[in-house]
């Protein structure tokens, strides 16, 4: 799917790729192209002005075959649909979601729509934000009924939230994102905090035993693939950083003794009852994704580690940057066998195009360096935050260069987990 959505917009491949997507849709169990109903209809919707009428001929017959001809089977995909307002090739699918959507409530409707705006997948997650952009300023007296009284309708907290998460996303492919959710709190208005609760999305993993504690570690192992790889996986177009990602994953699998012989018929019966309970405590539709990944196909060269100079956020570009090499550096301070493998599978992917798995990982890095690590590694973590808190102090985040805000935030995640 990544390598189809990388050749959709590239004009000599959009006819080929789109044939070949019109195949893995048609062709494919509808549970197996469920999860990808969703970034399916954003790719097309981004690159319709784009195609020539031969390929918006194939997109079309692909969103028919899915939303007219089988809306039933995939009934429970629907809701990941985006907008198909404003296209007129697609006006048989958009009625058709439509008139699931005019049997909703407006409050259901915008739950569906939120859900969307924090997709991993940025064209999912952009083109939702225009939705929730268009609706903010055409049905404004519905916002206002939310936000009356001593205490806001719950929507307006889900709202503030899910702009909040858009806005603080780093990285070049995700500007376009930040800047409608700038738009959306303009029309939004100034809203008095003391009369709604934002929501809050918790993820993160208490680890009491820094790691020592086989179980322990193989709970935090599963929890970084279910709460941060699998998504990040499924929905990056990037070839590179997908396999980046493949590889922590399909490392972090073989760390909870996951083998192929739990996707075999007979062979799975050779399995030991607790490593069986682990896979199935996974959810169902990312066994099918990383079941391909058991076989373990994908290996990188060990490089050496890099020499970083202390503090890391005096020579750094952006808040990116900062995080990705600080990561990097914890990694290789990482103490303890079990910490290590785990850490080591992502010595790739903190490094790729988004700083979203380097700013997972380091409180967790943290807490296990100044646990574990050298007097030496403590001091520089210690010099790290005090130089953020001086810079804070000396209004250095003048600079447009580093995003200090986003520093901070990281250091007071660190100070909770710690």
């Amino acid at each position: 799917m990544a390598a189809m959505q990388s050749l959709l917009h590239i004009p000599e491949f959009t006819g080929v790729t789109l044939k070949t997507w019109h195949v893995f849709m048609t062709e494919l169990s509808f549970r197996d192209i469920g999860p990808y109903i969703g970034s399916t209809s954003a790719a097309f919707v981004k690159g319709w002005l784009n195609f020539d009428d031969s390929c918006r001929k194939i997109a079309s017959k692909i969103l028919h075959y899915l939303i007219v001809d089988n809306f039933e089977n995939i009934r429970e995909f629907i809701t990941d649909i985006v907008s198909l307002e404003g296209i007129p090739e697609l006006g048989r699918p958009k009625r058709r979601l439509e008139r699931l959507l005019n049997e909703m409530s407006e409050t259901t409707r915008m739950d569906m729509l939120l859900q969307r705006c924090c997709s991993d997948n940025v064209t999912v997650a952009s083109l939702s934000l225009l939705e929730l952009k268009h609706f903010l300023g055409y049905k404004a007296t519905i916002v206002q009924k939310w936000a009356s009284g001593d205490v806001f309708d719950s929507t307006i907290g889900a709202i503030v939230h899910v702009l909040l998460s858009a806005a603080s996303r780093d990285g070049d492919a995700f500007k376009d994102l930040r800047l409608t959710a700038y738009e959306c709190f303009g029309l939004l208005g100034a809203l008095d905090p003391d009369r709604f609760e934002p929501r809050s999305e918790e993820t993160a993993m208490i680890v009491l035993h820094n790691f020592m504690d086989e179980g322990e570690a193989v709970s935090f192992a599963l929890h970084l693939i279910r709460n941060l790889l699998v998504g990040a996986f499924r929905s990056t177009s990037d070839l590179r950083y997908q396999s980046h990602l493949a590889y922590a994953i399909q490392e972090l699998l073989r760390f909870c003794q996951f083998t192929s012989d739990l996707v075999k018929g007979a062979g799975g019966n050779s399995v030991p009852l607790r490593v069986r309970n682990r896979w199935e405590s996974l959810p169902k539709h990312m066994l099918d994704t990383i079941a391909p990944l058991l076989e373990g196909k994908f290996s990188h060269d060990v490089v050496r580690a890099a020499q970083y100079k202390h503090p890391i956020y005096n020579t750094a570009m952006s808040y990116r940057d900062w995080a990705q090499q600080w990561a990097s550096f914890l990694i290789s301070r990482a103490s303890g066998e079990q910490a290590r493998t785990i850490f080591g599978s992502f010595r790739l992917a903190v490094r790729s195009q988004d700083a979203e798995v380097a700013r997972y990982l380091i409180p967790y890095l943290v807490l296990n360096t100044l646990i574990s690590g050298t007097e030496d590694d403590s001091e520089n973590i210690r010099i790290e935050i005090v130089t953020i808190l001086q810079a804070q102090i000396e209004k250095q985040n003048d600079d447009p260069r580093l995003l200090v805000a986003q520093v901070r935030r990281q250091l007071r995640t660190i100070f909770a987990i710690n």
